[in-house]
């Protein structure tokens, strides 16, 4: 637009290296919320029913979806994160900064991740997806640690010995995580 520049991010995950320009502010919208860039690098995702906002470097502002819930943003600063969803805005939290957009340099980062939010995001890079077993207890298992990309199988090999899981393949070569 002449006066703005706007991204929806349906799902997914994206990273921005956006230069300040008081007269077209750069905008990010999910379904859960909105980020307004103030001069940086970060990334935003979108998946598992949330958004998430991860700064490398400089400022950004955050409102939930029904930014009149909260008509005043969370502003994030490098090292920064913040989760969105549903019921709104979470609280910030630190992330390393070589950690944001990790994907771009072949790893998936994950910090007190839950299990499900893990598997979802090795998802957008199987051609198979992942599945998480019915268990309730599997959406209470989290996982931190640094994994190659291109190395799927390696992860799958070594959950078990992360989690109190098992990874079981079925006859069509479908993969379940389950307890």
């Amino acid at each position: 637009y002449r006066d703005r520049r706007e991204v929806l991010l349906d799902k997914g995950e994206m990273r921005f290296r956006v230069a300040p320009d008081m007269d077209r502010a750069f905008t990010v919208a999910t379904a859960w919320g909105r980020v307004r860039v103030l001069g940086t690098v970060f990334s935003v995702s979108a998946r598992a029913g949330q958004m998430r906002v991860e700064v490398a470097e400089g400022r950004v502002a955050v409102w939930p979806a029904d930014h009149m819930a909260a008509p005043s943003p969370v502003t994030l600063t490098t090292g920064d994160a913040i989760e969105a969803d549903q019921r709104g805005l979470g609280t910030p939290v630190r992330v390393p900064t070589d950690s944001v957009a990790a994907w771009r340099n072949g790893w998936l980062v994950f910090n007190n991740t839950p299990l499900d939010q893990v598997l979802g995001q090795w998802n957008d890079y199987l051609a198979r997806p992942l599945l998480l077993g019915s268990h309730p207890r599997l959406k209470q298992l989290r996982l931190s640690g640094s994994f190659p990309l291109r190395q799927p199988q390696a992860f799958l090999a070594g959950l078990p010995d992360m989690l109190p899981v098992r990874v079981q393949r079925n006859a069509t070569g479908d993969v379940t995580v389950e307890l």
